[in-house]
């Protein structure tokens, strides 16, 4: 799964204000999706989960754009085929832990 570091939860984001979501899932995307910060989506209900799963598709947006590709960085081979083509090339090998600011503390 994408892991989002704590030390990224103050990171500004934006959240797609159209919910793309059905049943159980979008009444959480609604109640996080005012969220102006990672750590707003969490305590407006959201999950680490919702956070890994919306930024693979884009429903997520981290403002610094390092950070944001350095979480999208940590997918795992499943997830890769939701990423941008732009960061297919740049990924390290699934699992290889490169980036030792993208694991979760």
């Amino acid at each position: 799964m994408v892991r989002v570091a704590n030390e990224y939860l103050a990171c500004a984001c934006r959240v797609q204000q159209d919910n793309p979501k059905k049943n159980m899932s979008a009444d959480r995307y609604e109640r996080y999706k005012a969220a102006r910060t990672l750590q707003q989506v969490l305590d407006l209900g959201g999950s680490r989960g919702d956070i890994a799963n919306d930024m693979l598709r884009g429903y997520i947006v981290v403002e610094d754009r390092e950070i944001h590709e350095a979480i999208l960085m940590t997918a795992n081979e499943s997830e890769r085929r939701h990423l941008p083509a732009h960061l297919l090339g740049r990924l390290p090998p699934a699992g290889s832990g490169s980036d030792p600011r993208s694991r979760p503390r």
